[in-house]
């Protein structure tokens, strides 16, 4: 995948083999380094894959990021969505400088990322204002309900749940039977989302008494396995709903869906979802 480098400055780095793509370089970096990421980072990996695969590495510069930053904004992607991109292509990139050595440059994703602010691209998530008044959780409800034996996964229970812990959807649908002490009233959320530690963040943690009286009658029965029978992945596939037209952004539901006051990511989910 590389030869020597000529010169003296870089001399302990090899120049990359002449076809040598950022493909390559993503498939080097799967096949060497343990998977310890999470979700966002192996869908980032995969799209650079998908739409920059085919760039050279010697031909890879901050105008082909340029360019392809550029793409992206045009097709609607946020500010905080690219950065995300390009913190992965950087850890990438340092991977295949400092692992393998190749003579690239490794700092263009890490520029690219900086150079978003300069652009006045926004690339910090806005924070929820707000939680759902009670006639909006109602009207949500009530939907549910009317829907019977149709409705298979317990939306009301989900959204409860996710009002009194603010969990996230994929830890609320990671609790499992044998993770919860009935005695104590606690429960073991599994690999908790953290900003840098992404593996073994198993937490002991503990209910409070709204998000128990939710929890409590999906207790009987089994004493292991999933305590919902619902997955994130399935919650997230569309759903044969009708989202509500809405003529400004203050009203409760979008028609793109966005709800920037929901107090947790399984609340946020559902109302996109919405309905009513």
């Amino acid at each position: 995948m590389a030869r020597p480098s000529e010169g003296q400055q870089g001399w302990w780095l090899c120049d990359p083999v002449a076809g040598a793509t950022l493909a390559d370089l993503i498939d080097r970096y799967l096949q060497d380094v343990p998977r310890t990421w999470g979700r966002s980072k192996a869908m980032s990996i995969e799209l650079l894959r998908k739409e920059l695969g085919d760039v050279y590495l010697s031909k890879l510069t901050a105008n082909t990021l340029r360019e392809w930053i550029d793409k992206r904004l045009k097709l609607g992607t946020g500010g905080v969505t690219v950065a995300m991109y390009l913190s992965a292509l950087s850890t990438i990139l340092q991977f295949g400088k400092h692992a393998r050595p190749l003579n690239i440059d490794s700092n263009l994703a890490k520029e690219a990322r900086a150079a978003l602010a300069y652009r006045g691209i926004n690339t910090r998530p806005a924070e929820r204002s707000r939680e759902p008044n009670a006639d909006e959780l109602d009207k949500l409800f009530a939907y549910w309900k009317d829907k019977g034996t149709r409705q298979k996964i317990p939306m009301e229970t989900i959204v409860r749940l996710a009002l009194a812990t603010t969990m996230r959807l994929s830890e609320i649908c990671g609790l499992r039977l044998e993770g919860i002490d009935r005695d104590n009233k606690t429960v073991i959320i599994r690999q908790r989302k953290h900003p840098t530690k992404k593996t073994q963040n198993d937490q002991l943690v503990p209910l409070p008494p709204k998000a128990w009286t939710n929890l409590a009658p999906l207790l009987e029965g089994p004493k292991k396995g999933r305590v919902l029978d619902a997955t994130r992945s399935r919650l997230l596939q569309p759903l044969p709903v009708r989202l509500r037209h809405a003529e400004s952004r203050t009203s409760t539901f979008t028609t793109a869906g966005t709800v920037p006051w929901a107090s947790s990511s399984a609340l946020a989910w559902t109302f996109k979802r919405c309905p009513c």
